[in-house]
């Protein structure tokens, strides 16, 4: 949050592709203040999408 935030007080857009499993999705930011990107994981669980935030393989459990 520290990195981005205050370029997300701006206008944004965002990527949103569509990965080989219907659970995983990935998504860019574009921060049109800063120029900053940044790479966000979706995630579907029962139902509902989750951002990924840290490191390591959600379907792995780490």
């Amino acid at each position: 949050m520290r990195e981005y935030g205050q370029a997300a007080g701006g206008p944004v857009d965002v990527t949103v592709l569509e990965g080989p499993v219907s659970y995983f999705n990935s998504v860019t930011v574009a921060y049109k203040q800063t120029g900053q990107r940044q790479e966000l994981l979706l995630v579907k669980d029962d139902g509902h999408w989750w951002i990924g935030l840290g490191d390591g393989d959600p379907a792995a459990g780490s």
